[in-house]
């Protein structure tokens, strides 16, 4: 059942449930996009590393728009630097937070996220501005905080 396995996933993220990684990745191929969407969101939230490759491949075109944007932002929280050629390439995206939200990851990925953005500047195109304002913000430094604010 989509919405309550949607609710579901929201709900595992909002807990950071990270056993559930597993499962919640199994979600990013469910047939609803109500289902990938949130279990997109989840996986961001969790920012679990290992979901970095599912989560790349909901990045292809033929996704729904919202999915493709909630798995952009996830890839900002993974910080796997290998979602930097498939987040340059939405920086072209015809939906606004697609691009916004892979530029955004972009940044978050260090040196070569930001080495790509910088090529995307200058490259020119549509995900320029995008790309000029992930530039323009400050790299999150620091060691990622487990749950609760602990560091690992």
């Amino acid at each position: 059942h989509g919405p309550e396995r949607a609710m579901a996933a929201d709900v595992l993220g909002l807990l950071d449930e990270m056993t559930a990684c597993p499962e919640l990745v199994a979600c990013l191929s469910s047939s609803g996009p109500q289902v990938r969407l949130a279990a997109a969101r989840a996986l961001g939230r969790l920012g679990m590393p290992q979901a970095a490759d599912a989560l790349i491949r909901c990045l292809v075109p033929a996704e729904e728009p919202e999915v493709r944007a909630a798995a952009a932002w996830a890839l900002g929280r993974v910080l796997d630097p290998r979602a930097v050629a498939a987040l340059a390439a939405c920086l072209a995206d015809p939906h606004y937070w697609v691009a916004h939200n892979a530029a955004q990851a972009m940044a978050q990925l260090g040196p070569p996220g930001r080495q790509a953005l910088t090529a995307a500047v200058s490259a020119g195109g549509p995900g320029v501005p995008h790309a000029r304002e992930a530039l323009s913000r400050p790299l999150r430094t620091g060691r990622p905080l487990l749950p609760g604010g602990i560091a690992p």
